[in-house]
């Protein structure tokens, strides 16, 4: 039965981050300025670590290690930023940024895959809402690697290999949730700061600063706002506890 889940689990996440890169692919075709996408991606991920992350995890962790977890995740993602500008020509680096906001998403889905899990094996939630709650999460995900994805001119099918990529890591990580017991759910605390940290890389620097400061102050603060907006609406509708 748990393999079972596992299985739909797998295909909502993929269906979900799918959805929301096709949604993110039609609004850069309409919006002429592409920077306003980032910027609704930073609001995105700002509103899911604002309302979800940030409060769960220090409310139900502990602090230091939750800190030191954060800390951790922005120096990684750093120092990834920094050799990969290093290493490609500035023609080719923006090939390459794919990775960093998919490196932070993947990172982010080990405990989110754990906590789920858990539900699998607890039936913290009705099956229906459960999968509802999985899908509507991963929707925002699929937006902001697509809009990345089209900045870097990448290929479409490169974004399937990401989204495949990280279904099954969220998939193989509530296998091994579903075999933790009660006590030991709150055991990943570094790894819940790590998420955080770089997530948190991703929103502030490659998906807000980079590009709000090319674009109106008033319109770019509005759509920022728009996006984390949205999140705290899906969260209310769709809770997922981590």
């Amino acid at each position: 039965m748990i393999y079972g889940g596992v299985a739909n689990l797998f295909f909502i996440v993929f269906l979900g981050t799918t959805i929301g890169g096709y949604v993110a692919a039609i609004l850069t075709g309409k919006v002429k300025r592409g920077g306003y996408i980032h910027v609704f991606s930073g609001g995105l991920l700002l509103g899911l670590i604002c309302f979800e992350l940030l409060p769960e995890a220090f409310s139900e962790l502990s602090f230091i290690g939750v800190a030191a977890g954060i800390f951790l995740g922005v120096y990684v993602m750093i120092t990834l930023d920094i050799f990969i500008h290093r290493k490609a020509p500035d023609t080719q680096a923006g090939k390459w940024t794919i990775f960093l906001p998919f490196f932070a998403l993947l990172v982010h889905s080990i405990p989110t895959g754990l906590a789920l899990g858990l539900n699998l094996q607890q039936q913290l939630l009705n099956p229906s809402i459960f999968l509802a709650a999985a899908f509507f999460h991963h929707i925002p995900e699929g937006f902001i690697l697509m809009g990345v994805l089209i900045n870097s001119r990448g290929k479409a099918v490169f974004f399937i290999g990401l989204c495949i990529a990280l279904s099954i890591t969220v998939g193989l990580s509530s296998i091994i949730g579903a075999s933790l017991q009660p006590t030991t759910v709150k055991l990943p605390t570094m790894l819940n700061g790590i998420a955080i940290g770089t997530l948190s890389y991703i929103t502030f620097y490659e998906s807000i600063w980079k590009n709000y400061k090319k674009l109106p102050r008033l319109k770019a603060a509005f759509v920022l706002l728009l996006g984390a907006s949205l999140i705290y609406i899906l969260l209310v509708l769709m809770p997922m506890e981590h």
